[in-house]
């Protein structure tokens, strides 16, 4: 149907559908004159011009066969000014509801007469098709029967007009509500007479559209304003109450939980006190307590190191002492009597009674304050720390031989520490770990290094500076050493000192002194067929333990150093004509192609002692 003024554009489709043949189009119209003028262009727009209500006949023809063609009715209707009414001109939808479009009707306007056009007729019988479209989709959202769903809180205009264009649109405005359903007033237990505090509403659900409320006092010795400050009467008595109530703006209704505020006397006192000893167990790393004798400052690390299940590194609880009328006030009522805050929940947050956690690395402040609207509170410096997973020393001492380096009488070490990061980069310096040194001989019936040597005149020539950590050995060590020269030893402990109590211990074999000289018995060593070359030698001091270097290792480069009981040398005399019997000491070298290679044994005793030898792989190997 189309009214007279009106156009419309027509479609043909040409079948098969990949042919691409162009149609031609005409118009057939009553004989009556009704639809003179009514016209149709070579691309299917179709203008009314109507006196009367009438049928043409629009046919479309295949250019390039005249046969096929078709041919469809159109209804035609004199021109006519139509209004769409609507029963309302806003609506109000809470979330989640939907509703049927509320249409009061569509009239035919002729001057001053409107007249109701029937909603059962068709669109060619003189009735109408409605077209309703949302400004806002994800507020209210147009269905099927043009049902109204209202999808998410905001306001939407819903378009309503006729699909023929005859009528001006009709706007209905919707606004999209959650509504309130409960009002949790957050207000203090306990408050002291004469103070004042602010009350807050919680809104259920979070997502209500109209939280605005305005407070009034319902019974009780006090004041309150718009904004929810209270405050008590100075005279009010301890034991009496306040019930202080909120009202939604709106005016719609709610349910109120809460509200009654009992009237305390003043607190004697409020303290904040480490209870690190609970259960069994200790908590934090440190702490320290204020002049007052509450709880200042608090050291915890990010983790529960899991070296002793004794202590709990990351957490420390806390008794909350507030003393009323001279009496403690149990731990019930204390938890609902001061509010526990953290600075910063990344580094610290706060259990209900006052337990502090650590989380992440850095600082923050704990703060316990009394809502009686006294203003008392008391605040915690927190630190978290990450510590060393585990320590490891280097010493300047070099070791090969032995699992564990060489110190001659009369000389020292240095000592270099790393940190693991096992818990994270750790913040522990250098300058925090302590440094301790003790001396060990060794238990002739299973050989190890066991038996403490609590001699105050041995203990006198062994020193470690406890900032620093070198070690210094003095000479007269020598004469606890044993003929052997291996029958002590010295452990140096390093304790990381950032309360981790993560330690490392590094030993040393003392020798009585340091050797001055280091003789091999064969200045050229031929290698032999089975892949090796053996030298012997010898050195005057206590140490064997070395480092074997080659001057060309794909010749022959260093595999082991082996004890000898073979013949020995003449004996050895010291600087004070003591004679001491060593055994002969073997170095094993691998050879791999044919050469000569000089091979050179430094002494790792302190003493820079050295001998060269050379090694000779024949042409036929």
């Amino acid at each position: 149907m189309l009214f007279s003024g009106k156009s419309a554009t027509l479609t043909a489709s040409v079948s098969p559908a990949d042919s691409a043949q162009a149609v031609t189009w005409s118009i057939a119209l009553p004989a009556d004159g009704s639809a003179a003028g009514t016209k149709i262009s070579a691309q299917g727009v179709l203008t009314a011009k109507a006196s009367a209500v009438c049928t043409v006949n629009v046919t479309a023809t295949v250019k390039e066969n005249p046969a096929a063609s078709d041919t469809v009715p159109v209804v035609l209707r004199p021109a006519e000014t139509r209004k769409v009414v609507l029963a309302a001109s806003t609506l109000r939808m809470e979330n989640g509801q939907q509703t049927l479009l509320n249409l009061d009707g569509v009239y035919k306007v002729d001057g001053k007469t409107e007249a109701l056009i029937d909603p059962d007729r068709t669109p060619a019988e003189g009735g109408y098709e409605l077209a309703v479209s949302s400004s806002n989709s994800k507020v209210v959202s147009v269905g099927e029967d043009n049902t109204l769903q209202a999808v998410g809180n905001g306001t939407a205009k819903i378009s309503v007009s006729l699909k023929d264009g005859s009528a001006k649109a009709a706007v209905l405005n919707v606004t999209v509500f959650t509504p309130v359903q409960t009002i949790k007033i957050i207000a203090p237990k306990k408050a002291v007479a004469g103070k004042s505090f602010t009350v807050k509403a919680e809104i259920e659900p979070s997502t209500a559209s109209n939280k605005a409320v305005t407070w009034k006092v319902v019974d009780g010795p006090a004041k309150i304003t718009s904004n929810g400050k209270v405050t008590e009467n100075k005279n009010a008595a301890p034991g009496s109450y306040v019930l202080v109530s909120p009202t939604l703006k709106d005016g719609s209704r709610a349910q109120v939980e809460g509200g009654a505020i009992d009237i305390v006397s003043a607190a004697d006192s409020f303290q904040i006190e480490e209870d690190r000893y609970r259960g069994g167990k200790i908590y934090g790393v440190n702490y320290t307590s204020g002049s007052d004798g509450s709880l200042s400052k608090v050291t915890l690390f990010n983790v529960d190191l899991p070296a002793n299940e004794i202590f709990v590194e990351n957490a420390f609880p806390v008794n909350i002492r507030l003393i009323r009328e001279g009496a403690q006030v149990p731990a019930d009522d204390i938890q609902s009597q001061v509010q526990i805050t953290s600075s910063n929940n990344k580094v610290v947050t706060v259990d209900e009674d006052g337990t502090i956690r650590a989380v992440g690395k850095g600082t923050a402040n704990v703060t316990y304050a009394l809502t009686d609207g006294s203003n008392l509170k008391k605040t915690v410096k927190v630190t978290v720390r990450i510590p060393a997973s585990s320590l490891t020393i280097t010493s300047s001492a070099n070791r090969m031989l032995y699992d564990t380096p060489t110190i001659a009488a009369g000389c020292s070490a240095k000592h270099t520490i790393s940190f693991g990061d096992g818990f994270g980069k750790p913040d522990t310096k250098a300058s925090d770990v302590t440094w301790s040194v003790d001396l060990f001989t060794r238990d002739s019936s299973t050989g190890l290094y066991n038996l403490p040597l609590k001699d105050e005149d041995a203990l006198a020539n062994v020193s470690i500076n406890k900032k620093t950590g070198a070690l210094s050995v003095k000479k007269g060590i020598a004469a606890y050493t044993g003929t052997s020269g291996y029958d002590l030893q010295i452990a140096v402990r390093a304790c990381a000192g950032d309360g981790s109590d993560v330690q490392k211990v590094i030993r040393y074999d003392v020798v009585r002194d340091k050797g001055s000289r280091i003789i091999p018995c064969q200045e050229t060593v031929e290698a032999k067929a089975d892949g090796f070359a053996y030298s012997y030698f010898r050195v005057d001091g206590w140490s064997y333990d070395i480092t074997v270097t080659s001057s060309d290792p794909e010749v022959s480069s260093f595999y082991k150093m082996e004890g000898y009981s073979g013949d020995t040398m003449d004996n050895w005399k010291d600087d004070d004509g003591n004679e001491y019997d060593h055994s002969l000491m073997r170095l094993r070298l691998a050879w791999n192609k044919p050469g000569t290679a000089t091979i050179t044994v430094l002494l790792n005793d302190g003493s820079n002692t050295k001998c060269t030898f050379k090694v000779h792989v024949p042409k036929e190997f």
